[in-house]
């Protein structure tokens, strides 16, 4: 580890380690304040125009030595001023960093500006990390999700605590990143149901890359999960769901859980998302994907054979076949499945000439 001092409170650590993640042997960049040095009723340090030349020194040499194979970098509880952020885009774009971490920074429209510049220059960043970093304006926060976008490897995009409930414009600049990266976290910004809709409204969209969505420790109460159990009808390319530590009750998780796995009848179950696993106050909202496909499998089985056992149904009863009546058309290829399926049961005959009228 190597230790350079910025100020009295602030350090620049170097630690070499192994990014498990991504089985990358680099070294991990960490500035922050020295807790053996700050007092604690100053956990922030200011930016001051005499910071400005050590800024531009430390991270020049982190520029120029080669030796340094920095992949990771987190700065906490210090200010960056757009020409900081200038120094730190120009030293990570001649390391492997992928992953960038900035926290309790007070960006403003300059900084993010500075930030967005970083990221149109294409470097090989794959999460990117904002916390309590909130957007000055609209304009800021749509150049940001457009260099967000545009990037071609970023994938995972934390953006917590940054305010976005308190604008929807901002959120919906935000959100609309779910276009790009597969993971996206907007947990503690204070959202409610005017932003649940905002975030329904791209999630019904059905946004290729995103596969997972955190949306935890916001103010999203029943009628905010409105827009989300629609959404869930259409989208079918995200895979988890974090709703947890909202305002939700039984009544909303209800609602998701009809949204997500709705067995009423073969038409609602149909119709239901079959590619979403939802997460409310902790727990899985709807069945995990065995028990849901266990449940789907007994449900067929009972409706085609009378009993929810194959091998004790009478083999020489005809199927209900009225069950079948008003079912979708595109639900008959994962009838005439099933029904292949249990003709291989066994060495026994066929259930009835019913059972080979529909298999084949």
């Amino acid at each position: 580890m190597k230790t350079v001092i910025l100020s009295v409170t602030v350090i620049f650590l170097f630690y070499k380690g192994w990014d498990r993640s991504r089985g990358l042997r680099g070294e991990f960049v960490d500035i922050d304040i020295d807790p053996y040095k700050a007092h604690s009723q100053h956990p922030f340090i200011a930016h001051h125009a005499s910071l400005l030349p050590k800024w531009r020194c430390a991270l020049k040499e982190l520029q120029k030595n080669s030796s340094r194979n920095v992949n990771k970098v987190r700065i906490n509880r210090v200010q960056l001023v757009s020409n900081v952020v200038d120094f730190l885009g120009n030293a990570m774009s001649t390391k492997n960093v992928v992953q960038l971490a900035l926290a309790n920074n007070r960006l403003d429209r300059q900084g993010y500006l500075s930030l967005s510049k970083y990221l149109e220059k294409k470097f090989p960043l794959i999460i990117l990390v904002l916390q309590n970093n909130p957007f000055d304006d609209v304009a800021c926060a749509q150049r940001f999700s457009e260099s967000v976008i545009a990037h071609p490897t970023l994938e995972k995009l934390m953006v917590d605590n940054c305010g976005l409930g308190s604008d929807t414009q901002i959120l919906s600049a935000i959100a609309s990143t779910m276009n790009r990266v597969s993971v996206l976290t907007l947990n503690w910004n204070e959202i409610g149901s005017d932003g649940a809709t905002v975030i329904g409204n791209v999630l019904s969209t059905n946004p290729s890359a995103l596969k997972t969505l955190h949306v935890k420790f916001n103010e999203i109460d029943d009628d905010g999960v409105t827009p989300f159990a629609e959404a869930l009808r259409t989208n079918t390319n995200l895979k988890l769901l974090y709703l947890g530590e909202n305002d939700i009750t039984e009544v909303g998780e209800i609602s998701l859980r009809k949204a997500a796995f709705d067995d009423t009848s073969l038409i609602t179950l149909f119709n239901s998302n079959h590619t979403c696993k939802v997460h409310v106050r902790d727990n899985l909202c709807p069945e995990t994907y065995a028990v849901r496909k266990k449940s789907v499998k007994t449900k067929m089985t009972v409706a085609m054979f009378g009993s929810d056992k194959i091998a004790d149904s009478t083999r020489t009863i005809p199927m209900n076949m009225h069950l079948f009546s008003d079912a979708p058309v595109e639900l008959m290829p994962a009838e005439l499945s099933f029904v292949t399926k249990c003709s291989k049961f066994g060495n026994k005959p066929c259930l009835s000439n019913m059972y080979e009228v529909v298999r084949t």
